[in-house]
């Protein structure tokens, strides 16, 4: 995927969203960009897997829990959301000091669909964006208030 400053939305009930993000965080790395990737409500891939990409890709996964976040506890639930919370402020971070040039928020309409967050709420971080910036968002629900902001949307559907 060709750095272009532009949004980008991967939803929907297949699968391979958030491999679409990941690839186009490497293939942003390999070329010699800054790359980040912030992983919500899941984390896919190991760390230390991931932590062979580094410096070149950084990737910051919000969940420290093995078990999706709907079989979580209340008290899990909480430590969650203070590391959800954390990834939302990193993303704004690395968006206003304009520290990487591909931010992908993995999973990340799926704080939307739990309650975690509201539409507005991701609108204000794309709102940091700087012209050169891209953004990825990948989850299974179009956020309403994000498709005016996106550039290309993508639903990654199920056929068989």
């Amino acid at each position: 995927m060709k750095q272009d400053g532009k949004i980008w939305i991967f939803y929907g009930n297949g699968q391979g969203k958030s491999a679409a993000g990941m690839g186009a965080a490497l293939d942003a790395a390999a070329n010699g960009h800054e790359a980040v990737v912030i992983q919500f409500l899941k984390g896919q891939y190991s760390e230390e897997f991931m932590k062979r990409f580094e410096p070149e890709l950084k990737v910051f996964r919000t969940a420290r829990n093995e078990k999706s976040f709907t079989e979580l506890s209340e008290e899990e639930r909480s430590e969650e959301v203070i590391n959800i919370r954390n990834g939302l402020s990193l993303a704004r971070k690395f968006l206003t000091t304009d520290a990487c040039e591909l931010l992908v928020l993995d999973e990340v309409t799926g704080l939307i669909n739990e309650g975690l967050i509201i539409e507005e709420e991701l609108e204000d971080i794309l709102l940091k964006k700087k012209e050169n910036q891209t953004v990825i968002l990948t989850g299974t629900i179009l956020p309403e208030g994000a498709v005016e902001m996106c550039d290309n949307i993508i639903n990654v559907t199920r056929e068989k």
